[in-house]
């Protein structure tokens, strides 16, 4: 019984940890998903803002010339960080990272990407173009 568990467990550890990676991929791209959806349906400009000092994301939406929020969650885990690929990226940032406009295309003019990762490399890739179509992939 004893060799049986020490052949499981580093499996199971790795498992339960790329489990923590493929979380915060889904949490990412339904944020994403959400503002796409919402600016489509509403017809009004919605963006998504990731901060990494706690581990959360905003959502706003541009209202009377003002960027105004409507609702926040936390994102990843303490074993997950983010890095966010885009001239508009910074830590805390006034306006939207990534946003969408009523046709549900982007408003960033370059591709922008959103890395999930461990201390040292990229375990997944969620990127968005401008045409908003945003696409997830894991990086082997």
């Amino acid at each position: 019984m004893a060799i049986l568990g020490g052949v499981a467990l580093p499996s199971f550890v790795s498992w339960r940890t790329n489990m923590y990676y493929k979380q915060a991929a889904g949490d990412v791209v339904n944020a994403l998903k959400t503002a796409r959806s919402k600016a489509i349906s509403r017809n009004q400009e919605h963006g998504v803002i990731f901060t990494t000092a706690d581990r959360s994301y905003q959502f706003k939406r541009y209202s009377t010339n003002q960027w105004v929020n409507f609702g926040s969650k936390a994102y990843l885990s303490n074993q997950v960080t983010l890095n966010l690929n885009s001239a508009a990226a910074s830590a805390v940032a006034p306006e939207p990272n990534i946003r969408f406009g009523i046709n549900g295309a982007s408003s960033v003019y370059a591709n922008y990407s959103v890395r999930i990762k461990d201390t040292t490399s990229s375990k997944y890739v969620i990127a968005v173009e401008p045409s908003g179509r945003i696409t997830s992939r894991r990086v082997p």
